[in-house]
């Protein structure tokens, strides 16, 4: 189970830096996550806790090269018929945020010491970066899938382990919808963020 929770959290660690210190610049999608991984240890070098000022930072890499659209498209296309356009188009920006808060609540607990990268494979479509993060003595297999819009790579899915993120999402919405309906997955959600948000506003107050 520690394993697992880590791997977990340390792939959104690096989900929200895969676009290093160059934007601007035409990237290969290995030379974009290697840039993110730089940043990540430079960025927890200078600032080890996750302050305001680091969530800020966060929140405007992850906006800058990660594709959340495609991916809450990805993970709710099986659950969202288009009768349900208004209600799905809620719980898509929940989700949206829910990966970010998510994901910054996170910070700062579980943090990879070093990157190895074991190569790209690129087509028309797609690209799959692979790599491997370290963490002291325990590692995870970390393949990101990024997909180009406006000429840059950006990130839209990653397999931890063998587990692909979307399908794992399609798995859990479609489960909470066919026991609960859409409304009652748009409540977990939003009742996650709200936590998230709890969660952030306690650790504010203690610094």
């Amino acid at each position: 189970m520690a394993q697992f929770k880590y791997s977990i959290y340390l792939v959104f660690f690096l989900l929200l830096f895969p676009s290093g210190k160059t934007y601007g610049n035409a990237q290969s999608p290995i030379e974009t996550v290697k840039a993110s991984n730089e940043s990540i240890l430079d960025l927890y070098r200078l600032s080890p806790e996750t302050d305001e000022h680091v969530f800020r930072e966060i929140i405007t890499i992850m906006d800058k090269v990660t594709d959340y659209e495609a991916m809450a498209n990805s993970a709710m296309q099986t659950i969202c018929p288009k009768k349900n356009e208004k209600l799905c188009g809620t719980i898509r920006q929940q989700f949206i945020e829910s990966l970010k808060l998510t994901a910054t609540t996170k910070l700062g607990r579980y943090r990879a010491d070093r990157f190895e990268y074991l190569g790209e494979e690129v087509t028309a479509q797609q690209s799959l970066v692979k790599t491997i993060a370290y963490f002291k003595d325990d590692s995870i297999q970390l393949n990101y899938i990024l997909e180009q819009k406006d000429g840059d790579w950006r990130i839209v899915n990653y397999v931890v382990n063998d587990v692909d993120t979307i399908r794992n999402y399609q798995r859990q919405f479609k489960r909470i919808v066919d026991k609960e309906t859409h409304a009652g997955l748009l409540r977990r959600l939003h009742n996650k963020n709200e936590q998230y948000r709890a969660e952030r506003e306690k650790s504010k107050n203690q610094t």
